[in-house]
């Protein structure tokens, strides 16, 4: 059996365009971010409606090497509060705290130096500022 002109050409094209096309598609493949910088124990305050509460957030990853985390509003006496929708975009993370009327909610930038967290708090459409300092091991 031969094969005719136009199968091997049709061939050929179809593989440099699979090459050429390769590095495309493999950079638009959705990348995991990042968690170890946010990993550990933070200690620090939130600042709302002219009050600072003392807080202190817990990262760490599951079994599923899936970031997930707790609060604590030392103040308040709430320990291990459950974190909720925990999203990473680079040195950016928002997460909230699950099960609390008003969805209390954090938007953050890590600094460059990786020791401070410092953004956004909302709750029931007030807005204050939150900071944490990455706990010494």
């Amino acid at each position: 059996m031969t094969r005719s002109p136009r199968l091997k050409t049709a061939a050929l094209i179809l593989a440099f365009m699979a090459a050429a096309f390769a590095p495309v598609f493999a950079q638009t493949k959705d990348k995991a971010p990042d968690p170890t910088p946010f990993l550990g124990d933070w200690n620090g305050a939130i600042d709302i409606g002219g009050m600072q509460l003392q807080i202190a957030a817990h990262f760490k990853l599951d079994d599923k090497k899936a970031l997930v985390g707790t609060m604590d509003s030392l103040d308040q006496g709430a320990m291990d509060l459950p974190l909720d929708a925990i999203k990473i975009e680079g040195r950016i993370i928002t997460f909230l705290i699950a099960g609390i009327p008003g969805d209390p909610t954090f938007k953050g930038t890590l600094d460059e130096s990786g020791k401070k967290l410092a953004g956004t708090f909302s709750q029931n459409g007030n807005d204050g500022a939150f900071q944490l300092a990455k706990a010494e091991k």
